[in-house]
């Protein structure tokens, strides 16, 4: 169909007492050659260069690799050709992408974790799965996926269903944390000195230390008149307020937990509770709760309501859009069948739906972008667009950033963010305890350290199609004379990206085409909320100098934007295989250092 075979389960006849957790559909071996590329459906979506190569000239197929998946395709490329799958799943089946190695031969497979009932065999999934060769890399993998994606009820809400919010009008976001006076005088001082929309994701509004107390948000720190007057006070100031809360944790030390939280929790397969220890400066740990629980739904629903009592524009529900319905629960309590299946994502869109239709005029959020939950989101915060920040050294070897998520879905979901800290410090909350904090005199000058990691982040983020968004952005900073370059920088890229909406915000993505353009070091160090400066250490990488990307507009009309993130001029020389040229017939041209330039291509 389409130029894709498509095959499903017709009949699965199991030997007595055999009770499989998982079925590995489609499993496609192929060679391994030295050149072999792995696209991950994880978030945005990763490129990983060599898989499992110390493996491949093992005996066995013993070394193997799952990743979690955000849409459901994958794709192994070698020497410019590659073999894409796909499963087609609408109901938010339990899966990831599945890679193999040894032999000289790599298989490749999506693996379906299959329910555990208490008595019978398990339910095998009932819809197909795709495969096709290919020509060419990542992109054309990802549109191998589109025509059937776009075809989902997740994805029903394209740029004619997404222009009635504030979302829609964003030049930026800031994510800022804390007390009022931290928090409104950078916000609104973005919003005058761009003379357009901002939102704000404001976080350390409730009244415990962050990741911990967790659902018992009310009222805010500094009381709930003050708050809702501090809300109030930025909506006038052009600044679109959401609030963050978690929409799949309880902290097992919050009192209610033993008594209620329990019952909602995901119960692992040897009887434990789901959780997980974020906050280390605490030691507490946040227990992760099943879709399908009710009364983490009306727990949820609690919050809700309280959050459409401040006034607020919006409600961030974290986690969901990234773990949510992911893993298997075994909670004989909760209404589903124990392991695999769906029940997880269907609990957590039935929830998205009460939120939705109990507050509509509250714009509804959340972490990562899993495609079943797009119609029911405004939008959704990434990280993935700060690769070094948040995957390390180690972690960038090896593995790069690829806009798939985006090559799929861009104009039928909205993306903001990143995780880049002007200045290289993050903050801290005044209510964990201060005998954790890291002495002052272990930070260093991470700004001069790293000159373009912040630059770099921000070039990624709207080069990727996302929204601009500046994490802890004080008043101190925006009057920092160091910090100005990157302030501005910051600055310039949301007009820009504001004025190119119909293209950065709905457009489809095209192919990137080819830019030729010097490869620059840019040190870089990697860092969370949670890691002392004592363990950070700055590292190369080496990186384009200038990024890009295309697109098409609703109405037709094709263009490419160019990033220069450094501190020089840069000379680039462009060259796509679609037929579409600069309108002026320039391809090759300079930037000025930290500059962007949106080019109009018509049909050569």
């Amino acid at each position: 169909e389409g130029g894709l075979l498509l095959g499903r389960l017709s009949r699965v006849e199991l030997p007595e007492g055999l009770k499989p957790a998982a079925l590995a559909f489609p499993e496609l071996r192929v060679p391994y050659d030295g050149d072999a590329q792995w696209l991950v459906p994880l978030d945005l979506g990763m490129l990983v260069e060599g898989p499992l190569a110390h493996a491949v000239d093992a005996p066995d197929m013993s070394a193997s690799r799952r990743e979690w998946t955000h849409t459901q395709t994958t794709a192994w490329m070698s020497g410019g050709a590659g073999l894409h799958l796909h499963s087609r799943d609408t109901s938010g089946w339990m899966k990831s992408t599945l890679l193999r190695v040894g032999q000289r031969t790599a298989e490749v497979s999506i693996e379906h974790l299959l329910p555990q009932p208490l008595s019978g065999a398990p339910e095998f999934p009932a819809y197909p799965v795709a495969i096709a060769p290919f020509v060419g890399g990542w992109y054309q993998s990802a549109r191998l996926y589109r025509p059937w994606a776009l075809q989902q009820q997740w994805a029903s809400r394209g740029p004619e269903r997404r222009r009635d919010s504030y979302v829609a009008e964003l030049a930026c976001w800031l994510w800022l944390r804390g007390r009022i006076d931290n928090v409104s005088p950078p916000a609104k001082e973005v919003a005058r000195r761009l003379g357009l929309p901002v939102a704000l994701d404001w976080y350390w509004w409730h009244k415990h230390p962050y990741d911990t107390g967790y659902p018992d948000y009310f009222p805010p720190r500094e009381g709930t008149e003050a708050f809702k007057a501090a809300v109030a006070d930025l909506q006038q100031s052009n600044v679109s307020v959401q609030v963050y809360s978690n929409g799949m944790s309880w902290d097992r030390d919050e009192p209610r937990w033993e008594t209620v939280g329990r019952e909602c929790t995901t119960v692992l397969r040897d009887g434990e509770y789901w959780g997980h220890i974020y906050n280390t400066w605490m030691n507490r740990k946040l227990m992760h709760t099943c879709g399908a629980a009710e009364g983490w739904h009306r727990q949820a629903l609690i919050t809700a309501e309280g959050a459409a009592a401040l006034g607020l524009d919006g409600l961030y529900m974290d986690q969901i859009a990234i773990v949510g319905g992911i893993f298997p629960c075994y909670s004989t309590e909760h209404g589903h069948v124990p392991g695999g299946g769906s029940y997880g994502v269907q609990g957590f869109r039935e929830l998205f739906g009460k939120v939705r239709e109990r507050h509509p005029g509250l714009v509804i959020s959340s972490e990562s972008v899993h495609e079943v939950y797009q119609d029911l989101l405004e939008c959704c915060i990434t990280l993935q667009t700060s690769w070094e920040a948040s995957r390390g050294e180690a972690g960038c070897r090896g593995t790069t950033l690829v806009p798939l998520f985006h090559a799929i879905y861009h104009g039928h979901a909205v993306v903001f963010g990143n995780y880049s800290h002007i200045d290289g410090i993050t903050p801290w909350d005044e209510k964990w305890p201060q005998e954790a904090r890291p002495a002052p005199d272990e930070e260093k000058q991470w700004h001069k350290l790293c000159p373009d990691q912040f630059a770099l982040d921000m070039a990624r983020t709207v080069a990727c199609g996302c929204q601009p968004l500046c994490t802890n952005l004080t008043a101190a900073h925006l009057q920092n004379p160091e910090l100005e370059a990157s302030v501005q920088f910051f600055l310039d890229i949301s007009a820009f990206y504001h004025a190119h909406r119909e293209w950065l915000l709905w457009g489809e993505m095209l192919s990137p085409g080819t830019l030729n353009c010097e490869t620059v070091g840019v040190s870089c160090i990697a860092r969370t909320i949670f890691t002392p400066p004592s363990d950070i250490t700055p590292f190369e990488v080496k990186r384009p100098a200038v990024l890009h990307s295309a697109w098409r507009s609703p109405d037709g009309k094709a263009a490419l934007c160019l990033f220069n993130y450094t501190r020089e001029d840069q000379t680039v020389t462009t060259r796509r295989e679609d037929g579409l040229v600069p309108e002026d017939g320039q391809t090759t041209l300079t930037l000025p250092a930290r500059s962007m330039k949106f080019v109009g291509l018509v049909e050569g």
